[in-house]
């Protein structure tokens, strides 16, 4: 059930619009479900001179926002409504903003997911300080 609400919220914000010819918006949106069990909703913002955000991190923003920084569960789609996984820029900003984060389950169907760790096995903030 987590899947199909959240995918539905998703597809009502992944609608692109262009709203001048060097802004897009709405080309994919991001859905998180926080760890105390609510929704936040972020799409993505393309802008002229490589400006712009991820969907995830609009998302984040409004849960951070709201005081909350752990995810449970989290589902990005594009326009077309096709479950994507979250680029290396999301998936650190994740484990920046709470290490659980790492266990924090990426949905691409009612039945298939990965862990933010399976995605981002290699995290620098875990490896040993070799600087003498």
């Amino acid at each position: 059930m987590e899947f199909e609400e959240m995918y539905r919220m998703a597809k009502e914000a992944a609608v692109r619009q262009c709203l001048n010819q060097r802004v897009k918006l709405g080309s994919t949106a991001c859905v998180i479900l926080s760890r105390a069990g609510k929704r936040y909703i972020g799409k993505n913002l393309v802008a002229a001179c490589g400006l712009g955000y991820c969907a995830e991190q609009a998302a984040v923003t409004a849960m951070l926002n709201d005081g909350a920084c752990e995810i449970e569960s989290l589902l990005v789609i594009d326009h077309e409504g096709v479950p994507l996984t979250p680029c290396g820029r999301c998936l650190e900003l994740f484990t920046q903003i709470s290490e659980s984060n790492r266990e924090a389950k990426i949905l691409l169907s009612p039945t298939e997911f990965h862990t933010v760790a399976a995605l981002y096995p290699i995290d620098w903030k875990q490896l040993p300080d070799k600087r003498s």
